[in-house]
């Protein structure tokens, strides 16, 4: 949906969105870095987000859904702050940002 403006209208926050980098349903990598350690795994983005929004990620190996980082196209970054388990996988990226507050 495209919300137009006429010449002298201001523009809300509401009106702005950062491009999704992270396609819901799609394929992802997952980045975990500690001191030392540097994984990397595949999962899937069970909602769309763009850098810096958290989403929840399913891991097809495990199961099991956690909330990460979207860093760059088609990566985000999963650490101790977001290994929590996922509580709303389908929600959109501002929802889960604010289950997380």
């Amino acid at each position: 949906m495209v919300n137009c403006r006429t010449a002298g209208e201001f523009l809300r926050s509401s009106d702005l969105k950062r491009p999704a980098l992270v396609a819901k349903g799609s394929n992802v990598t997952m980045v975990f870095e500690a001191p030392g350690i540097h994984l990397t795994a595949v999962g899937r983005a069970l909602a769309e987000g763009g850098e810096g929004d958290s989403i929840a990620v399913l891991n097809p190996t495990s199961y099991r859904q956690v909330v990460a980082v979207v860093t760059a196209p088609g990566t985000v970054r999963v650490g101790p702050t977001t290994m929590a388990p996922a509580t709303m996988s389908t929600k959109s990226p501002k929802a889960v940002a604010a289950a997380r507050q």
